[in-house]
């Protein structure tokens, strides 16, 4: 009877210790602790903005977080009340977007009426070209005017910075060469006189 005692006891001493590791092994995802997880397990890039318009907060987002040209994006503006109230402002919002091209703003979209839905204002807007743009949201708060302009970086800004050093350095080769084919024909002209 002793030699059972002594396997009971152990049994039970052994199942408390698989217990008790087994806990903290629990708290992570195939152990990999919660502060690594957007490291090893990165979401979709979101842009994010908070402003503020009169008594009213601005969040927007934007999907996808990077634009790339020519692709559908969401863009999801969420308006509510600064004082911490319910209030979530429902009133009519008109979007646009703008390029900017060397100091100047060009409109490739809009300006559109945005879909309220789920308590949030959506559009979906196209861009054309790797660059700079302007979102702007335009609405009316208890009666004043307000224009929201935040920025949007579409395409890799690194190959734009490329492509325009490439046509600079395409530039100057031309003007090279036809400089160099000016002074041969002025050299051919002067030795046939």
């Amino acid at each position: 009877m002793k030699i059972f005692a002594g396997w009971k006891q152990a049994l039970l001493s052994l199942l408390c210790l698989l217990i008790l590791v087994e806990t903290p092994l629990a708290h992570h995802i195939m152990g990999i602790p919660h502060y690594a997880y957007s490291e090893n397990y990165p979401q979709a890039p979101v842009i994010t903005y908070k402003v503020a318009a009169g008594p009213y907060l601005l969040e927007m987002t934007g999907y996808p977080g990077k634009p790339v040209p020519h692709e559908l994006t969401q863009m999801h503006a969420y308006i509510y009340k600064k004082d911490g109230q319910a209030d979530v402002f429902s009133g009519p919002i008109q979007a646009k977007v703008f390029r900017e091209n060397f100091g100047q703003r060009e409109v490739v979209f809009g300006p559109t009426d945005t879909r309220f839905e789920d308590n949030m204002h959506k559009f979906s807007p196209v861009y054309g070209e790797a660059g700079k743009y302007i979102v702007r949201m335009e609405m009316e708060i208890e009666g004043e005017p307000y224009e929201i302009d935040l920025p949007i970086m579409v395409g890799d800004p690194e190959s734009l910075a490329v492509k325009l050093a490439l046509w600079a350095a395409t530039i100057g080769f031309l003007l090279v060469v036809i400089r160099a084919i000016k002074i041969k024909r002025a050299r051919y002209m002067a030795r046939a006189t």
